[in-house]
C-alpha cells in the first residue's frame, strides 16, 4: 500500500515519528491510508495541490487502484491531469451546474479555460449556449 502511495516504508516511518514529514509525503501518507481501508467512496479535493511532479503518478496510481477496486472516487480539481482520471464529470461555476457528462465531452470546457467562470466565456458545446439571454 505504501509502494503504490509512493511511499518509503521505512523512510516513512522515522520521519512521521520526528514529524518532519513534507505537506506532499503526507499527502502520501493520507492516500496509502485510503487505501488500507479499502472504502466504497473517496472524495480528493484537488489531490495534485502540493505535490510536485514525480509524486503525482503515484496519486494517479493509487485513483487506479480504488478504482480496480470497486471504489467510487470523486475528484474536485482545476487541473486537466487529474480530469483525465475522470469517466464522468460536473462543471460548477459559481455554485451553478454549467455542464455534466463524460470527461471527453466535459474536457473542452477546461481547455478553454473558462476560469474565472463566467458563464458568458463557457464555450458553446454541442450547440448549446450558455449565459444570459
Amino acid at each position: 500500500v505504501l509502494q503504490v502511495a509512493g511511499l518509503n516504508p521505512d523512510e516513512s516511518r522515522t520521519r512521521a515519528i520526528d514529524r518532519t514529514l513534507s505537506g506532499g509525503e503526507r499527502k502520501k501518507t493520507e492516500l496509502a491510508s485510503i487505501l488500507a481501508m479499502r472504502p466504497k467512496l473517496v472524495l480528493l479535493d484537488e489531490p495534485d495541490s502540493g505535490i510536485d511532479v514525480a509524486s503525482l503518478e503515484n496519486i494517479f496510481e493509487a485513483i487506479r487502484v480504488l478504482r480496480k477496486d470497486g471504489t467510487t472516487v470523486v475528484l474536485i480539481t482545476h487541473s486537466l491531469a487529474v480530469l483525465a482520471q475522470a469517466e464522468h464529470a460536473f462543471l460548477i461555476c459559481d455554485g451553478t451546474l454549467i455542464e455534466e457528462g463524460p470527461m471527453e465531452q466535459i474536457r473542452p470546457y477546461f481547455e478553454n479555460k473558462c476560469i474565472p467562470c463566467n458563464h458568458k466565456n463557457i464555450p458553446e458545446i454541442e450547440g448549446e449556449e450558455h449565459g444570459d439571454e
